[in-house]
């Protein structure tokens, strides 16, 4: 196992294991990387973890959040239910639509989560400098926000989906008795 993985599951362990201090403490993490390291996989493991313990969780991300809010007539309402989980988990921060409205849904949903007292976690494929040093205004309020919530965490190591499909690709050629596809069909 590398050593980025084994950090990784220590800090999953961690996190769980720590589960009621972290909840007092209203301690989150931002698991950030490069894309297919285990961010998402890390967050979904402590989410099953601590439903297993009947800790409530909801893991989402923004653009189905954006999508199921926006025929909404109360937003309010849903942002609030949001924040009654005892564990948020955002995936993928980053990749929702840049518009004025979605930026502002984003900042409600964080900023409720701050005023409700509970903790977030966030994973996303944006460096932490970039996090840190953005100038648009709207976003810098969110990463501020997430920042004071959530410690930032580095999840690195090689894409684990590319060398599954590089696996799978080896097994299918395997199966279908086939030389990279470029045999002719008659």
């Amino acid at each position: 196992m590398q050593i980025c993985q084994m950090r990784s599951c220590i800090r999953q362990k961690n996190y769980v294991d720590n589960w009621e201090k972290m909840k007092r403490n209203h301690i989150g993490c931002l698991f950030w990387g490069p894309v297919g390291t285990g961010k998402s996989f890390i967050a979904g493991c402590i989410a099953n973890e601590l439903l297993k313990q009947e800790v409530t969780v909801k893991m989402t991300n923004f653009n189905t959040i954006i999508d199921n809010i926006f025929p909404l007539a109360d937003k309010t309402e849903y942002i609030n239910a949001l924040a009654s989980y005892q564990l948020l988990i955002i995936d993928d921060l980053g990749v929702e639509r840049n518009s004025e409205y979605a930026l502002g849904i984003i900042f409600s949903v964080i900023d409720r989560r701050i005023r409700s007292g509970r903790p977030l976690i966030i994973t996303t494929n944006l460096p932490l400098k970039e996090i840190k040093s953005e100038t648009m205004l709207d976003k810098r309020r969110i990463y501020d926000r997430i920042l004071e919530m959530c410690t930032p965490m580095y999840v690195g190591g090689a894409s684990k989906r590319e060398a599954l499909a590089s696996m799978k690709m080896e097994k299918a050629k395997t199966l279908l008795n086939t030389n990279r596809g470029e045999e002719e069909c008659e």
